[in-house]
């Protein structure tokens, strides 16, 4: 599979299968990427930092998460990582949809807490850090379930979902009284939502700041200065971050010339393309594809 799909903002990449819509991630940071471009999906995901540290974006708030932190990105939210300064991070992440855990039938589960959770009624933090009360409770609901899941023997299946909501019925019981979505952030997101998908969709052709202003309801001016304040980086940093990620991918994954990656990708002068590569991984795409092969 090409990487166009694999980084649309909208993760339309399915985790798991439908008995079972759970499936773990081991990687290294920045063994393959050093960082991965805004994007949301409807699934729940939850980032384990096995060792190092890296940079978060949640929902256009920053982090930097290091060794035993353990990250909640709720349904739909938006989030983006990046490599902290030279740091390697080692990460265990897995991704699942919430319908293992709600009944087809209206239940006392789903109508207090997850339907309220998709709606973003309820709140969890971001973050749970090891000094956290009920860090070890998570920790070790999560850890379970990766083992369980690796060793893949007789009924698996029901000792994670036990696992799981033993892990939610934590994060409920601690942390939801105390965080309630916030309806003036929710806009927020929408809005930088309606930017980037406008940059996803058309990445591979020229986009003006005029067409971006357009697609988000906003003025030339008002959107450079929104855009910046909430995402940290220029429209135009954005855009290059965005068709570059796709660029190291497809120089990993198919034999296409860098003249044609670099077009695909949106920048038909080879030689931009070249200089804004080497400013952003150090190396020249060929170089890349070379270190990869």
């Amino acid at each position: 599979m090409l990487h166009e799909e694999f980084l649309k903002l909208k993760e339309n990449k399915q985790h798991g299968n439908f008995l079972m819509p759970y499936v773990w991630y081991e990687s290294i940071m920045p063994d393959y990427y050093t960082s991965y471009p805004m994007h949301w999906h409807d699934e729940f995901e939850i980032i384990y930092i096995k060792s190092g540290k890296m940079n978060m974006c949640i929902d256009l708030e920053n982090y930097v998460v290091t060794e035993g932190d353990i990250v909640l990105i709720k349904p739909k939210q938006l989030h983006s990582f990046s490599q902290y300064e030279n740091e390697t991070v080692e990460t265990i992440t897995v991704v699942f949809s919430l319908s293992m855990l709600t009944s087809q039938i209206t239940d006392a589960c789903s109508m207090k807490y997850f339907s309220p959770l998709l709606e973003g009624k309820l709140d969890f933090p971001s973050i749970i850090r090891p000094n956290a009360e009920s860090y070890r409770l998570v920790h070790d609901c999560l850890l379970d379930m990766h083992n369980t899941f690796n060793a893949n023997e007789n009924f698996y299946e029901l000792s994670i979902k036990a696992n799981m909501f033993k892990l939610f019925y934590t994060l409920f019981r601690d942390y939801c009284s105390e965080y309630i979505s916030s309806p003036h952030k929710v806009n927020e997101t929408t809005t930088i939502k309606k930017i980037i998908e406008y940059i996803q969709t058309n990445y591979m052709h020229q986009i003006t700041i005029a067409e971006l202003a357009d697609a988000a309801g906003l003025s030339d001016h008002y959107l450079m200065r929104y855009f910046k304040a909430n995402m940290g980086i220029t429209c135009v940093e954005y855009i290059n971050e965005y068709r570059l990620n796709i660029a190291t991918h497809m120089l990993s994954e198919t034999d296409y010339p860098v003249g044609i990656i670099a077009e695909k990708c949106g920048v038909p002068n080879v030689s931009y393309f070249n200089r804004i590569f080497k400013k952003a991984f150090n190396i020249t795409p060929k170089e890349y594809r070379r270190n990869k092969q």
